[in-house]
């Protein structure tokens, strides 16, 4: 693979439409749109077609550490971390009862 081709940086895209204030425990999985992260190679942002997402840790609160793999014409992975903040409690009262 071509080195003007391999993953070179992935960050968060704050700025997405739709990317929450916080990534709060769910008690399932937390995941990532492919649109809320912006993948590089060099100064080249990719397209949420040209990488793919494959998760590590997401379920519990604390880090989730998700790796992110280029596709396509793209190769190269680089490892990306985000924070699961703990639920409110009477927030996760409130879920469950409406579960009932």
């Amino acid at each position: 693979l071509e080195k003007d081709k391999v993953i070179t940086s992935v960050s968060l895209n704050k700025k997405a439409d739709g990317f929450p204030k916080t990534f709060k425990y769910t008690g399932g999985r937390v995941e990532l749109k492919n649109s809320w992260l912006k993948v590089k190679v060099g100064n080249t942002v990719l397209t949420d077609k040209d990488f793919e997402i494959k998760y590590i840790t997401n379920i519990q609160k604390g880090t989730a550490t998700v790796v992110v793999q280029g596709k396509g014409e793209y190769g190269g992975s680089k490892v990306l971390n985000f924070k699961i903040q703990a639920q409110n409690v009477p927030k996760l009262v409130e879920w469950f009862s409406s579960k009932k």
